[in-house]
């Protein structure tokens, strides 16, 4: 198995899905929805966590289409009830085969910044593509994660502090939360991270920033 930070057996998983959910699935259905994806689709979710994109895609592309969602541990989407054309597959990106070919969209959220072989698995996902197909990925760049409010400074102190032991401890295990674009560029990609050169076929890469803030409010309040 993958070394993953964030252990999947832990009883706070669901929880933490949970807050993905909550907080960034509105954000990839835009970004799928520039694309896509249409009815009789074949799409893979890569580390669908609680499988509720694979759901959202299931819906899109209907009974005709595929929805394969793969996940570490898949327990935690699997109470829910889905169609028989949206499948959950236990499979490690990094070490299992993948599942199916030919894919119309293949997407991750937050999995490769985890995986020291990410260049490997990206490889694998784009090979994964028919032609014409889409390969969409969202990840985190936690380098500059300002305190923009905060009740006091010893408060923001403390969110600085463990902010920071968080992004050590993820670079221990491997990951790059940071998203240092220069690390990220493989073999035979220009110099800059935003306009690279088509390499085994890809074409018409972008990217898309998302800025986000997080509120918080007193039980009091």
């Amino acid at each position: 198995m993958s070394h993953y930070l964030f252990d999947s057996d832990a009883a706070q998983t669901a929880g933490r899905f949970s807050a993905l959910e909550s907080c960034y699935d509105p954000v990839s259905r835009r970004q799928l929805e520039l694309i896509g994806p249409v009815t009789g689709w074949r799409c893979l979710e890569v580390g669908g966590g609680s499988a509720s994109l694979g759901d959202w895609l299931g819906k899109r592309v209907g009974p005709e289409g595929e929805v394969t969602v793969t996940e570490l541990e898949p327990r935690w989407a699997a109470s829910r009830h889905r169609p028989a054309h949206v499948r959950l597959l236990r499979h490690d990106i990094v070490h299992d085969p993948l599942p199916g070919e030919d894919y119309d969209l293949v997407h991750a959220r937050l999995v490769l910044l985890h995986l020291p072989d990410r260049f490997e698995v990206l490889d694998k996902l784009v090979g994964a593509l028919r032609p014409g197909g889409w390969l969409v990925l969202e990840e985190f760049d936690c380098g500059w994660t300002p305190v923009l409010a905060a009740p006091d400074a010893s408060s923001a102190a403390l969110f600085d502090r463990v902010h920071s032991t968080l992004l050590a401890l993820l670079e221990r295990a491997g990951a790059d939360p940071a998203a240092r674009w220069e690390r990220w560029r493989p073999p035979g990609y220009g110099n800059s991270a935003r306009t690279p050169t088509p390499r085994r076929g890809r074409a018409g890469v972008r990217v898309s920033p998302c800025i986000g803030t997080t509120s918080t409010r007193s039980a009091t309040g």
